[in-house]
């Protein structure tokens, strides 16, 4: 049974997330010791995280989705640790969170939440998990869905992407799949998209089969 301490910390460790929501902060001030603020508080939620799972897990999932949600902070916490015991709760977070905006139950910008996952750690210690991640985020892509749906999605796999450690892994094999999807939207997108796809292929430092920019593509990106 937890303690009257333990219950105290709970309280204390939600009341904060729930006050960042609230408050609709995102980030610490800059101006006022932000980043080592920011970095302390992401500490405490990792140990928060790690002794009591279940009420964060409940929390990430219970709570209301939207850009200023205290998700964020969570995966933030739990992913900025090497050897993190979380990297599948994670990856069903999400699938979550993309199924949500998919039904359109939360609006689009609810995926900003999702920037404060970290995968490197997943990228080294479950690199099959890793790929299931990117296979599952290519899969989401869909022309039908309009240009501010697929640069949003792409803008957040340039973020989630390692670039390739070809010490580590060698060749692209074990990643060829999601990648070969994303030449597809590198060559046969609306252009907008097209040059975003360009970014998430040059994070990870593959360019086989991506075509040139038309002369008229060449000229019309400078103007996005």
């Amino acid at each position: 049974m937890p303690t009257n301490t333990q219950n105290q910390t709970n309280f204390d460790i939600i009341k904060q997330l729930n006050y960042h929501q609230e408050n609709n902060q995102v980030f610490f001030n800059e101006h006022d010791g932000g980043n080592e603020k920011e970095f302390a508080f992401v500490k405490q939620v990792f140990h928060f995280a790690n002794q009591n799972p279940e009420v964060i897990k409940d929390y990430c999932r219970t709570n209301t989705l939207s850009y200023f949600a205290s998700n964020q902070w969570v995966y933030s916490a739990v992913t900025s640790k090497e050897g993190s015991q979380w990297h599948t709760f994670i990856f069903e977070e999400i699938k979550r969170v993309v199924g949500l905006v998919n039904n359109q139950d939360v609006e689009l910008d609810a995926l900003s939440q999702l920037w404060g996952i970290s995968t490197l750690e997943i990228y080294y210690d479950n690199h099959d998990l890793y790929n299931e991640i990117m296979e599952f985020m290519t899969v989401h892509l869909d022309l039908r869905k309009g240009e501010d749906y697929n640069v949003l999605f792409l803008k957040l796999m340039d973020f989630l992407v390692r670039g390739h450690d070809e010490n580590e892994f060698k060749d692209f094999s074990r990643s060829e799949r999601w990648l070969k999807r994303l030449v597809f939207f590198a060559n046969k997108s609306p252009l907008k998209i097209k040059l975003q796809a360009r970014e998430v292929l040059e994070t990870v430092g593959y360019q086989y089969g991506v075509a040139s920019l038309s002369l008229m593509e060449n000229l019309k990106k400078c103007f996005i």
